[in-house]
């Protein structure tokens, strides 16, 4: 079995249920081997999806710069990226406090996190510092984790996609704008899952277990 970014072993073998099976086939089709599959092949299913038509695809329409909120596609690409890893932050400051609260170790969860399909740019900054106790140092404020979030759910739900992960994202980043004010490093978003859950991620690496 192979991950997405080329590790693991193609002799171990993780066979789903045919429960699983019959899910995925009714949501995306039938499977291609992944000797034969083409970038081109999967555009169409990631579609689906997200109920949404890509570009390039039948019945696709290129947005204009109105559509895109003033924004060239490139600016809006920059947007969409810095979104994403807002995204990420928020699922990794929630999973370590969930996993803490069922006596996980921060560190060794952090340490399966940064070796799988988990590892992103934003994790790689965000873990050691929240296991060393030392302040979550990443770029932007609350104010522009918001901005960025604003535009990105505003295109979305103008193109009748629905983006849940990014919109709970909106509702917490304004939440926390409310708390902190919108200048605050977006760094300081581990002390609020941190008073919410009553977990505190270095104190953590101690735990038994």
């Amino acid at each position: 079995m192979r991950r997405w970014n080329g590790w693991g072993e193609e002799g171990v073998e993780a066979p789903l249920p045919d429960r699983a099976r019959d899910l995925l086939g009714q949501q995306v089709g039938a499977g291609t081997p992944t000797t034969d599959a083409r970038l081109e092949d999967v555009i169409p299913l990631i579609g689906k999806l997200a109920g949404a038509t890509l570009a390039d695809q039948p019945g696709a329409v290129a947005p204009d710069t109105d559509t895109l909120g003033g924004l060239t596609p490139d600016a809006l690409l920059a947007v969409i990226d810095r979104a994403v890893e807002v995204c990420n932050q928020l699922v990794i400051y929630e999973s370590l406090a969930t996993g803490a609260k069922f006596g996980l170790r921060i560190e060794a969860m952090a340490t399966i996190l940064l070796g799988g399909s988990a590892w992103s740019k934003v994790a790689e900054r965000m873990l050691p510092a929240l296991t060393a106790a030392t302040d979550v140092d990443l770029p932007g404020t609350l104010g522009s984790a918001r901005a960025d979030l604003r535009v990105v759910t505003s295109l979305a739900a103008a193109c009748d996609v629905p983006l849940l992960e990014a919109n709970s994202a909106l509702s917490f980043i304004e939440a926390a704008c409310n708390e902190l004010g919108e200048g605050a490093p977006i760094g300081k978003l581990a002390g609020l899952f941190e008073r919410a859950s009553g977990v505190t991620y270095a104190s953590r690496q101690t735990a038994p277990g």
